[in-house]
């Protein structure tokens, strides 16, 4: 055991690749530990190996890479040999008929995909437009409270419950009135799911060492605790345990979907929730894999029409809670580091209030699509935004299911490749001639190379809700800079942290607003 062990970390060696030396068993996980954070240390070690290195986490090979020519090789034109994520080692029992676009493997994902595609066209963004109105229109009265008052005001907790709000309205038509009631379970299970770093739990770091025994172990510890859990609550009402919160947030959506179940042919709601129902089925779905090997496959317009145009009733529950958990942090996120960098520039702020007062008028809601679509300096505002403060970089990983050469390098199967987005993001070659490390919008003017921005993936699988939070930010942006101007609160130079959780994010964002004058 231990020499066959020690012959997997020779895998970069054998192939000349460069990278830090990994320690016994850990591999060069004791180092990522210690970091305070994953990317930072990702760009530490690219800084050092260059943009192609080696590491392990535990035994697992990993190809660390900053080229962009190698990541458009894997993203794009090998697709069908990286065509899968890095496998979850806490699958829950019973989570693998849940999977969902973010941890399906090919063929499951590739129907998935082929079905919830329509779901985010233009036709069905705009029928959504009046529910994120409602719900900015709301967090907007309530920000306005401290204008009045001219006192700093924290966003960043407060953009988490808008963010939640648009998604329980656009993904359920529910109204939670999260924005006011901040004992809302919902949020709380939220809060907590995203408030830990995952990386660092002692059950997590015995799972990345020996993934394929403890994760097994730890399936069944999770489910055998949260059902003793569940049981105390019902002997024992007046002194309640909290549920474990993801398997919490998944029994009420299941809930949810249940009692949408019943009402779905009255119903003429155009929610996420009810339009995935339209494509569901009682019947089991067998994927077919004789289709997986096909290089062609992705883009095959015959392959399209042999998929099975349906989904179970467990996948819309696990894609439900995808778009829940991931449009709701990730787009907080955004808002955050927008009103952030609107503080320190007020240049930059004025110049967006212009072009917004001369193209936006929010009297005409059916036409909102296509107004936020003509602020072309607000477009290249977010872009550059989410370049210079990338949210989601774990889950750009890829899994080589066949062994390939990649350029002059052999890579094989059950080997990740993760792509360190930071230094790509700041790299002058791709971003100059302006400094990559300055906030210059207009740079987004010049065509660059396919893989120079990753911020919401690239290739096929890329982020199916990338139009969505686009079209949530630009309302959200126009809204509030039509109604105000931002200023750097008090304490933001001293409090402004970036902490990497489930998603890389500011702590605090205290702001000072000033109501505008409106123009005549």
């Amino acid at each position: 055991m231990i020499v066959l062990i020690r012959r997997k970390y020779d895998y970069f060696k054998s192939a000349n690749i460069v990278g830090p030396s990994p320690t016994f068993l850990f591999g060069n996980l004791l180092e990522i530990w210690k970091a305070s954070h994953y990317s930072g240390q990702l760009e530490s070690w690219t800084r050092k190996y260059g943009k192609i290195y080696g590491i392990f986490e535990g035994t697992l090979p990993i190809y660390v890479v900053s080229d962009v020519d190698f990541i458009e090789e894997v993203y794009i034109k090998q697709f069908s040999n990286f065509n899968t994520r890095r496998p979850f080692f806490f699958l829950l029992a019973d989570q693998e008929k849940r999977m969902h676009l973010g941890n399906s493997n090919a063929v499951k994902w590739r129907r998935q995909r082929h079905i919830i595609n329509p779901i985010f066209s233009k036709a069905k963004l705009v029928s959504m437009i009046p529910l994120i109105i409602k719900s900015i229109d709301e967090f907007l009265d309530i920000i306005a409270l401290y204008a009045d008052r001219n006192v700093d005001v924290d966003v960043r907790s407060m953009y988490t419950r808008l963010s939640m709000d648009v998604l329980c309205r656009c993904a359920f038509s529910l109204d939670m009135n999260v924005q006011r009631n901040f004992d809302n379970p919902f949020l709380k299970a939220l809060n907590t799911f995203f408030g830990v770093d995952n990386r660092k739990l002692l059950f997590v770091k015995a799972a990345s060492i020996l993934p394929s025994f403890v994760g097994i172990i730890i399936f069944r510890a999770v489910i055998r605790f949260n059902s003793l859990i569940l049981k105390w609550n019902e002997t024992f009402p007046f002194f309640q345990f909290n549920e474990l919160p993801y398997l919490w947030l998944l029994s009420r959506i299941s809930g949810l979907i249940v009692q949408a179940r019943q009402d779905l042919r009255q119903s003429v709601r155009v929610d996420l929730l009810h339009l995935l129902l339209n494509a569901v089925t009682d019947q089991s779905i067998i994927d077919n894999n004789r289709y997986k090997d096909d290089k062609n496959l992705v883009n095959s317009s015959e392959t399209q029409s042999m998929i099975i145009n349906k989904l179970t009733y467990d996948e819309v529950s696990g894609n439900i809670l995808l778009f829940f958990l991931a449009g709701t942090e990730t787009t907080s996120t955004g808002m955050s580091y927008c009103t952030y960098v609107l503080a320190n520039h007020q240049d930059i702020q004025e110049k967006l209030q212009e072009e917004i007062n001369l193209y936006s008028d929010d009297t005409d809601q059916s036409s909102i699509y296509d107004t936020v679509e003509k602020l072309i300096y607000l477009d290249m505002f977010i872009k550059e935004v989410i370049r210079m403060y990338p949210i989601a970089a774990f889950a750009m990983n890829r899994l080589c299911v066949e062994d390939t050469f990649v350029g002059k390098h052999r890579i094989k199967k059950g080997t990740i490749i993760q792509p360190d987005i930071y230094s790509v993001h700041y790299d002058m070659d791709i971003w100059g001639p302006v400094d990559p490390y300055q906030f210059y919008p207009e740079r987004h003017s010049t065509k660059r190379h396919p893989a120079a921005y990753l911020s919401f993936g690239i290739g096929p699988r890329n982020c199916i809700g990338m139009r969505f939070a686009y079209l949530e930010l630009k309302i959200f942006l126009v809204r509030l800079l039509k109604t105000f101007t931002i200023f750097k609160g008090n304490t933001m130079d001293e409090t402004f942290r970036i902490v990497e959780l489930t998603v890389i994010g500011p702590e605090t964002v205290p702001i000072k607003l000033k109501r505008r004058i409106p123009t005549i």
